[in-house]
């Protein structure tokens, strides 16, 4: 009995020292656009989320790191896209899990279009299309066709008889973005009541409603399963 105590008391040190059990998410905004014409309007906001699975002594230095003005690595980051869209006068919302490179959303021959470019070419396999409730892959065959026919997406926009406008967070100011869809007016608003903390929210014929709310200081501490939910299985 005397030699399973202390390895009992060995191995209960090792889980508390060495099993990661402190799960610790922020959030903060990621790319944001508004888009419209006349008849049809779009709100495109990016959630970015970065995580900790770590043990006591990996967040005790990660600790003493950010006091000293240095960082440890997230073990873990995903971003969701939550898209809003206009159309004669009702406001629908859907939610793309997991889509991180809503570089700027354009307008192209009746359809919506998002593409990563790498030294000015479509040529990394990350290239979408609005399909009406989530961004499905196209080719890079398409995405090269697309992309020699104009030369700025601005010019394009315009082109194609609409206008988009980019979301700036983080200003410490009220920021407030009109839009008429369908002869209704709405208005995208972005509040910074405080450093790190965003509101933006709504304004429609029927009422107000809140999009997003940030703030980028706040560590959350959850559960296992919690973090699992966002992050998946460890």
């Amino acid at each position: 009995m005397k030699k399973i105590i202390p390895a009992a008391v060995l191995v209960a040190i090792i889980a508390v020292l060495f099993v990661p059990h402190i799960y610790v998410q922020f959030e903060f905004p990621g790319p944001a656009q508004v888009l419209w014409n006349d008849q049809h309007g779009f709100v495109f906001l990016q959630k970015n989320q970065q995580g900790w699975s770590v043990t006591p002594i990996q967040y005790l230095k990660s600790a003493l790191l950010s006091a000293a003005g240095g960082y440890d690595p997230f073990t873990d980051s995903r971003a969701d896209v939550t898209v809003l869209e206009i159309n004669r006068g009702k406001v629908r919302s859907y939610l793309v899990p997991n889509f991180d490179v809503l570089s700027g959303v354009f307008p192209y021959k009746g359809a919506l279009y998002v593409m990563y470019y790498e030294n000015g070419k479509a040529e990394m396999p990350k290239n979408y299309r609005w399909t009406g409730e989530s961004f499905d892959p196209i080719l890079v065959e398409e995405a090269q066709r697309i992309r020699a026919d104009f030369q700025f997406v601005s010019d394009l926009i315009t082109r194609e008889g609409w206008q988009s406008q980019q979301i700036v967070q983080n200003t410490n100011q009220r920021v407030s973005i009109p839009v008429t869809v369908g002869g209704e007016h709405y208005f995208v608003e972005v509040q910074s009541p405080g450093n790190w903390k965003n509101v933006v929210t709504l304004r429609e014929p029927a009422g107000e409603r809140t999009l997003a709310m940030y703030d980028s200081r706040a560590r959350n501490y959850l559960s296992r399963n919690q973090y699992e939910s966002i992050f998946g299985k460890k």
